[in-house]
């Protein structure tokens, strides 16, 4: 795009920008401060001299000073208009640049003399490209602009990597194919197409911030952050438009109207504490909208909001509020006002039954006198309840004031709540209409983190990268299963902030967001450091350390948990699953520990099931909980308790048909519904799951002496043909392993570890036990157990090494200090 398609395609703000190039709205607005206050004084001088001019004949003995103000009265009145003059110059050219800046500007309330007419850029987007068309250097000329400076900032790339990129010799000074897509499918052009188009046409640049871990969404979402902040404080600047005068409440707007007294004295009025917001709850649009058209229906309207709390079901009603003050509201809501209801003092106040239910209908008949009220009850559920622990029926009482038109009631819920307590409660159904609200997406949760973002630079002084918000975004969706993710992303910026300031650093990087949440979870996220990459790489030796032989399934699952901690994986599933298949005893359960050690530093997170006690019918609610009998699921339960670690699912295939269905879905989603619809996050969760399915088949394979590797398609077509598993179901899991029968010199290794480890539990009493070749022989040997792999080697460590050292220690043999050899000659030690 040359330089006159630039200059064409910002026509419309083109007057304001060439006075900002004259000079700056910075510069202009301390221009006009100084002229006002300068004319300020000359206008208070004048009238003092004009005073003393009046009084000087009554009073000849005014003090010598006055009467030289006095006689200095026309050169005052000059500098006056003087000043006057250059004060209404700038004061004019301020409007004439405003008709320009606000070109095409967009409002709430309709305003006249507004053109229709929607330039095809934003002015942020016009502002850099003016300096682009004067420039041949167009990613200089954007770097050095004050919003694309900021914009780089934002996308945290240093101005001295900058300096040294822009004074490479070999670097390509002009981009004369950019292009800013500017066809007919782009509405309007803004500050992240130009970051875009710079990164596709001058790929020097694109690879320069590529070395500095700056993505092209990164880059452009922080150009969109900037313009999005920049429009914001545009818009607020506008003090005159309808928007802004219309937030301004009428003296008499009230006045056909009754007071609400003794609703007020238990409420705050929503309508009345509106402040403009950045982020003006787009995400919410939808679910405003249909508040809106239920409470303006002639008759029975009234909303029951329900969602999980923390999700931000009430800003929609401040959304509500924010939208009456400022008179866009539909015309049946106009002069309404909003209570937000406070039972708890109400209940404090009424101590018994009768006070109770006095106060509430006299409470309730002052609202409907006043006829412009609309009763926000912040937790319903709990309101009943409260009522009910009175001996009072709340929903009877409010019965007669439910169908009058009179008074509207907005009643909020979580989804628990309102599944066990409201949903079958025919009144309230029948009284209410019903608004899901459900969480926000992560573009939603970006807007809400923005907002949040400039607050929080404003009070503590720091600074935070695009990078980090959407780490913060990102995390609080993925890590944090406790709550919605907008609320978790809030709190975990707000926390991120005071973890920095006690290091008394004041720019938040996406490393010190993932830093925040690997502390808080125990998750490895973020880069993986030098340590870390050894352990990853070496995963296999590691994984040896505890389990004897199967090779294929050491290195199926060290190279699905590397590209798991590669990031590469989905992340709306778990960080693995895995299927295990072989005969028992050969080390399926082994494996599940070292990966708990591994990846989380013990087996304590581990979370055990044996499925063969979930085989009945009643198995997917005993997991996930009954809605009947309103009680909890047990997996449900554990994984809110403990939602990241091992799940471990024993003897996977005598589990009933709906329980495999059910992971059918966790495997594929990495969540599932609990009976009271709560979702239960599994994403932060290795899942792997143990069977004995196809072991005869293993079996017969080992005797002929064919290789397990090359017939595992065999062993698995048996198992979907004898309808164990359904073939979706083995395709969800990140690996299907088999797991081989232990070889002889495999039993003998097992052997020799198990010893091992008693050697460890009697060096902490202080005695030393010997192990010998013949000792770790005769275990190996008592126990082989080819239908129980190498179960039966702890039982015979248990019986004969055990029971030796024991009878030892009794009889004094054996005491700190001690050194115990046993052999099998020994007569203790019988083999």
């Amino acid at each position: 795009m040359n330089r006159e398609e630039l200059q064409n395609l910002i026509a419309p703000f083109y007057p304001a920008l060439l006075l900002d190039a004259i000079i700056s709205r910075r510069k202009r607005k301390i221009v006009r401060k100084i002229l006002t206050v300068t004319l300020l004084i000359f206008i208070f001088v004048n009238l003092l001299t004009s005073i003393f001019g009046a009084v000087s004949p009554v009073f000849q003995d005014l003090p010598r000073i006055f009467y030289s103000l006095y006689n200095y009265n026309q050169a005052a009145l000059g500098l006056l208009f003087i000043t006057l003059a250059f004060w209404l110059i700038s004061i004019s050219s301020e409007s004439f640049y405003g008709s320009y800046r606000f070109s095409g500007w967009k409002t709430l309330l309709p305003e006249s003399g507004l053109s229709d007419v929607v330039p095809r850029v934003t002015l942020e987007a016009a502002t850099v490209i003016y300096g682009m068309a004067l420039s041949n250097d167009y990613t200089r000329a954007f770097a050095e602009s004050r919003l694309g400076g900021f914009t780089l900032r934002r996308a945290n790339v240093s101005a001295l990597s900058l300096q040294k990129f822009f004074l490479n010799p070999a670097r390509t000074r002009s981009v004369r194919d950019f292009s800013l897509m500017t066809e007919t499918s782009v509405a309007v052009v803004g500050l992240s197409d130009i970051a875009s188009a710079l990164i596709v046409f001058d790929p020097e640049f694109a690879s320069f911030v590529i070395t500095l871990g700056v993505t092209a969404k990164d880059f452009t979402g922080a150009a969109g952050f900037v313009e999005r902040t920049e429009m914001y404080l545009r818009g607020e600047g506008r003090y005159w438009g309808k928007d802004i005068l219309g937030r301004i409440r009428g003296i008499g707007k009230d006045w056909a109207y009754g007071g609400a007294y003794r609703l007020e004295r238990f409420s705050s009025d929503i309508t009345k504490k509106i402040s403009s917001r950045l982020n003006e709850l787009e995400e919410r649009a939808d679910e405003l909208e249909e508040l809106e058209a239920v409470l303006s229906r002639s008759g029975e309207s009234n909303a029951l909001l329900v969602g999980e709390q923390g999700n931000g079901v009430l800003d929609i009603v401040y959304a509500l509020g924010g939208k009456i003050s400022e008179g866009s509201v539909l015309p049946p809501l106009e002069h309404k006002h909003l209570y937000l209801f406070d039972a708890n003092a109400f209940t404090a106040f009424c101590k018994d039954k009768a006070k109770f239910e006095s106060e509430l209908l006299h409470m309730l008949n002052g609202a409907l006198g006043a006829g412009n009220a609309i009763w926000v009850i912040p937790d319903l559920p709990g309101f009943i309840k409260t009522a009910g622990n009175l001996g009072s029926d709340l929903i009877s009482l409010l019965d007669p004031f439910l169908t009058s038109p009179a008074l509207q009631v907005i009643a909020i819920s979580s989804l628990d709540t309102f599944h066990e307590q409201l949903e079958r409660n025919s009144n309230i159904v029948h009284h209410f209409e019903k608004i899901m609200v459900n969480d926000v997406s992560s573009e939603s949760i970006m807007r809400v983190l923005e907002q949040e973002a400039l607050i929080l630079e404003a009070k503590n002084k720091v600074f935070f990268t695009y990078q980090s918000l959407f780490a913060v975004a990102e995390s609080a969706k993925r890590y944090i299963v406790e709550g919605v993710a907008s609320d978790s992303a809030v709190h975990l910026l707000t926390e991120a902030v005071s973890t920095l300031l006690a290091k008394r650093k004041l720019t938040v990087e996406a490393s010190d967001i993932l830093a925040l949440i690997e502390a808080k979870t125990g998750i490895k996220t973020g880069e993986v450091n030098a340590d870390e990459r050894q352990k990853l790489l070496n995963l296999e030796s590691i994984l040896h350390e505890r389990i004897v032989g199967q090779e294929e399934a050491v290195k199926a699952i060290a190279g699905a948990m590397r590209r798991a901690r590669s990031d590469i994986e989905n992340p709306q599933r778990p960080i693995g699953s895995f299927l295990f298949l072989g005969p028992t005893g050969v080390g399926k359960t082994e494996t599940a520990k070292a990966l708990s050690v591994v990846f989380f530093g013990n087996e304590e997170s581990i979370i055990r099931f044996d499925m063969t006690e979930y085989s009945t019918d009643d198995a997917l609610s005993r997991l996930i909980g009954s809605f009947e009998s309103n009680k909890a699921g047990v997996l449900a339960s554990k994984l809110q308790e403990k939602p990241y670690g091992v799940l471990l699912l024993d003897e996977f295939e005598k589990t009933h048909k709906e329980v495999l269905d059910l992971f059918l879905q966790v495997l594929d989603e990495g969540f599932f519904t609990d009976s009271k619809g709560k979702r239960v996050n599994a994403r932060n969760l290795i899942i792997i799951a143990t069977s004995n399915a196809g072991s005869s088949t293993i079996w017969n394979l080992m005797r002929e002496g064919k290789d397990l590797g090359g017939s595992k398609d065999l062993i698995i077509n048996e198992i979907i043909n004898n309808k164990i598993f359904k073939p979706e179901l083995l395709n969800r899991f990140d690996g299907v392993i088999l797991f081989h029968p232990l070889k002889p010199e495999e039993i003998r290794v097992i052997a020799k570890l198990m010893l091992n480890k008693l050697k460890l539990r009697l060096a902490d009493k202080g005695i030393e036990l010997v192990l010998n070749d013949a000792l770790i022989d005769a275990v190996a040997k008592t126990g082989t157990d080819p239908e129980f792999g190498g179960r039966p080697i702890g039982r015979a460590i248990q019986e004969k090494v055990e029971q030796a050292v024991a009878q030892k220690m009794l009889k004094g043999e054996a005491r700190a200090g001690s050194r115990i050899e046993l052999n099998v000659d020994d007569r203790k030690f019988k083999v």
